[in-house]
C-alpha cells in the first residue's frame, strides 16, 4: 500500500512538473510570436521606403560588385 502511495506521489509530482513546463513554454511561444508580429509589421511598413531608396542609391550594384555576384540584383528586383 505504501509503495503504491509513493508511486502515485511521484507520478503526481511528474505531472505537475510537466504542466508547469508546458505553461512556461506556452508563455515563451506567445512572447516570441509577439516579437515576430512586431518585426513583420515594421518590415511591411518600411519595405517600400527601403527598397526605393536602395534602387535610387544603387545599393544593389555596389553590393554586387563587393560580393562579386553572378546575378544582377538590380535587374532581378526591378522586374518585380
Amino acid at each position: 500500500m505504501q509503495t503504491r502511495d509513493l508511486q502515485a506521489s511521484a507520478k503526481l509530482k511528474e505531472i505537475q512538473f510537466s504542466v508547469t513546463a508546458m505553461e512556461l513554454l506556452k508563455s515563451q511561444v506567445e512572447e516570441v510570436e509577439g516579437k515576430i508580429k512586431a518585426i513583420r509589421t515594421t518590415l511591411l511598413e518600411y519595405y517600400n521606403t527601403i527598397y526605393t531608396r536602395a534602387l535610387n542609391y544603387r545599393y544593389f550594384s555596389d553590393y554586387e560588385k563587393e560580393k562579386r555576384l553572378p546575378v544582377s540584383l538590380c535587374n532581378t528586383f526591378a522586374s518585380n
